[in-house]
């Protein structure tokens, strides 16, 4: 918000402003060019209590009773604002909502020829004669955003609107679901990260379901650990894996372990078939390691 802790009114930012950046600090019109003017709609608190949107387009003189094609020589107005729109706001009651109905009767009348929001991160056409349009952030944020990453190439006339999306971003949140019960299914999860491209800004969100043995998972978490050096960040998405891990007396035949070690493996071992999920999933991971590290050691 344009309150006084706002980076826009800091000394630092309005003794370095270039001459040709302009804040929109005041609401309603700002003339920017021959023919066209900036409707604005600023925020002055966090949490406003009105449309404000509405309230900077409530002087707009009516410059004709039909349509603006009729009047080419009126200028080109764009409303800027930030918000929820009414018909996509799921808090019914939020009094800072934009109302689409009434943007929509400035468009018909010809006081508004285009509307640039703030607030959603993905891109949306607002369907309202394809003259309401959020752009989105420019790049993701979260993974479930559904066209984030987007700029707008706005071509405008009193008659015709043409909205262009272009893909401006270079991050990547993704989501992947993989069902391992093998060294196959390793085989190819270990491909499928390993074909992905631009690792380094790829944010990565892996689901894992089946069954493994211990060195099947001591591989996986070895493929793992490598490729989150090679990757901006791999997470594990807990609430939708469910990875079982079956310890099997083939994983500890070539060990060769004794003394406390053996006896150590046995306890994790029982406890690894505990009916207690979170001592059972401690058991296992710790089973796993160890055979990765003794794997290591031969």
């Amino acid at each position: 918000p344009l309150d006084a802790t706002s980076v826009f009114r800091s000394p630092v930012f309005l003794e370095h402003k270039p001459q040709h950046v302009h804040v929109l600090d005041t609401p309603g019109i700002h003339p920017v060019g021959a023919g066209v003017e900036l409707v604005a709609a600023p925020w002055f608190s966090k949490r406003p209590d009105r449309d404000l949107m509405a309230e900077a387009c409530a002087s707009l003189a009516v410059t004709t009773t039909t349509t603006a094609t009729t009047v080419p020589d009126s200028p080109l107005r764009i409303a800027v604002g930030h918000g929820a729109l009414d018909s996509l706001n799921p808090n019914r009651d939020d009094p800072a909502s934009i109302a689409v109905g009434a943007l929509a009767q400035h468009l018909s009348a010809g006081q508004l020829h285009y509307v640039a929001l703030g607030d959603r991160h993905s891109c949306t056409d607002a369907h309202t004669g394809g003259r309401v349009w959020y752009a989105g952030a420019p790049e993701p944020t979260d993974y479930d955003e559904l066209d984030p990453g987007r700029a707008l190439i706005v071509e405008l006339s009193h008659s015709q609107c043409n909205v262009d999306p272009v893909a401006v971003n270079r991050w990547c949140f993704e989501q992947r679901e993989f069902d391992l019960d093998g060294w196959d299914d390793l085989k190819h999860l270990d491909e499928v990260l390993s074909q992905m491209p631009n690792k380094q800004q790829r944010i990565l969100k892996l689901s894992l379901r089946g069954s493994l043995d211990l060195r099947q998972k001591a591989h996986l978490d070895e493929r793992l650990e490598l490729q989150r050096d090679l990757f901006a960040a791999i997470e594990l998405w807990e609430r939708h894996s469910e990875l079982a891990i079956r310890p099997v007396d083939e994983d500890f035949a070539t060990l060769e372990l004794s003394g406390f070690v053996d006896e150590a493996v046995r306890e994790l071992r029982l406890q690894a078939q505990s009916d207690v999920e979170r001592e059972a999933l401690k058991a296992q991971s710790a089973l796993a390691l160890l055979v990765r590290l003794a794997e290591r050691v031969r």
